[in-house]
């Protein structure tokens, strides 16, 4: 009988010191899972922080270096090149795009010196004029080195074109030095130390039978009058009278930094947009549709385009 109480208090004591293991190791254990829980919580605090600095819009500005349908390379100051998606982004290109222009690029994220992954674009502008590329790109001028005379009176002007300033005349039979010949039929001469501009069908090679008469320099009214007419003005790729603009609508097939080719109704045309107003609402794609504003007619490869706009959303 005796032994019987005994086990059992024994039997009593193991149980009570077991209940009291596993309380402890309870709390433990709870204690463990409320400081997991406070990291975690920590954890996402900071990465909402994060995702804060992230989401705040930034910009960087860079000469173009190179642009296809998809990306945009630019140069910063310090020579870095960083290169872009710019397939889901607003452009705005004010004259279209050229190598070397100035571009903004807003964004959001970080660059890390020229890596560009963890960034997203917002919107890309180029407000370049780019006149004076396009001056450049006008005209071709054969060089030439010779004296020319005067078959009549004539204007000596600041350019190739009859809208530019007239800066002097030439008399009928008088002489002057001839260092170009112009595509659209004008010559680039020296007047005054400097470059001018003469319509090529005033000028020739053979001497008039009498002394020659040297060329004014002072702006006057040629001593003899200007006889005929001077060609047409130039049309400037620039200014349109808004009736001689068209508008059609077309589907993107291929798109580059100077060339658009888009199919209408059937037809598939290529055109250069290098001077065109850009306006994409969130980039451009194979696809996608747009609207050509353009003067001429879309077959002529010297059709002139004014501006292309594309406000596909891009999904």
């Amino acid at each position: 009988m005796k032994k019987t109480k005994k086990f059992a208090a024994i039997a009593f004591l193991g149980m009570t010191g077991l209940a009291i293991l596993m309380n402890g190791c309870g709390k433990q254990e709870k204690e463990k899972s409320k400081e997991e829980i406070t990291v975690n919580v920590t954890s996402v605090e900071e990465k909402e922080d994060e995702g804060k600095e992230n989401k705040e819009e930034k910009e960087v500005v860079g000469t173009l270096v190179d642009a296809s349908m998809n990306t945009i390379t630019i140069r910063q100051n310090d020579g870095t090149e960083l290169t872009f998606l710019s397939n889901n982004c607003e452009h705005n290109f004010k004259n279209g795009l050229r190598e070397g222009n100035w571009i903004v690029v807003t964004y959001t994220g970080e660059i890390k010196g020229d890596n560009t992954q963890n960034v997203s674009v917002i919107k890309i502008t180029d407000n370049d004029e780019n006149k004076i590329e396009k001056t450049k790109k006008a005209m071709k001028i054969k060089a030439v080195d010779e004296t020319v005379y005067a078959t009549a009176g004539v204007h000596i002007r600041a350019s190739y074109s009859t809208t530019s300033d007239v800066i002097g005349s030439l008399a009928g039979g008088a002489s002057i030095r001839r260092t170009g010949v112009c595509d659209n039929g004008w010559s680039r001469v020296v007047y005054n130390n400097q470059d001018a501009y003469i319509y090529g069908d005033y000028l020739t090679t053979k001497a008039p039978a009498k002394e020659s008469k040297p060329a004014k320099t002072n702006g006057q009214a040629p001593a003899t009058p200007q006889q005929g007419k001077e060609p047409a003005p130039v049309k400037q790729p620039e200014s349109h009278p808004a009736e001689q603009q068209q508008t059609i609508n077309g589907k993107v097939v291929e798109a580059s930094m100077n060339t658009l080719t888009v199919e209408v109704e059937g037809q598939i045309y290529t055109v250069n947009i290098m001077d065109a107003a850009h306006e994409y609402a969130n980039g451009i794609q194979a696809g996608n549709s747009v609207t050509i504003t353009y003067v001429g007619e879309l077959s002529d490869p010297n059709v002139t385009i004014v501006k292309v706009q594309d406000q596909d959303p891009n999904p």
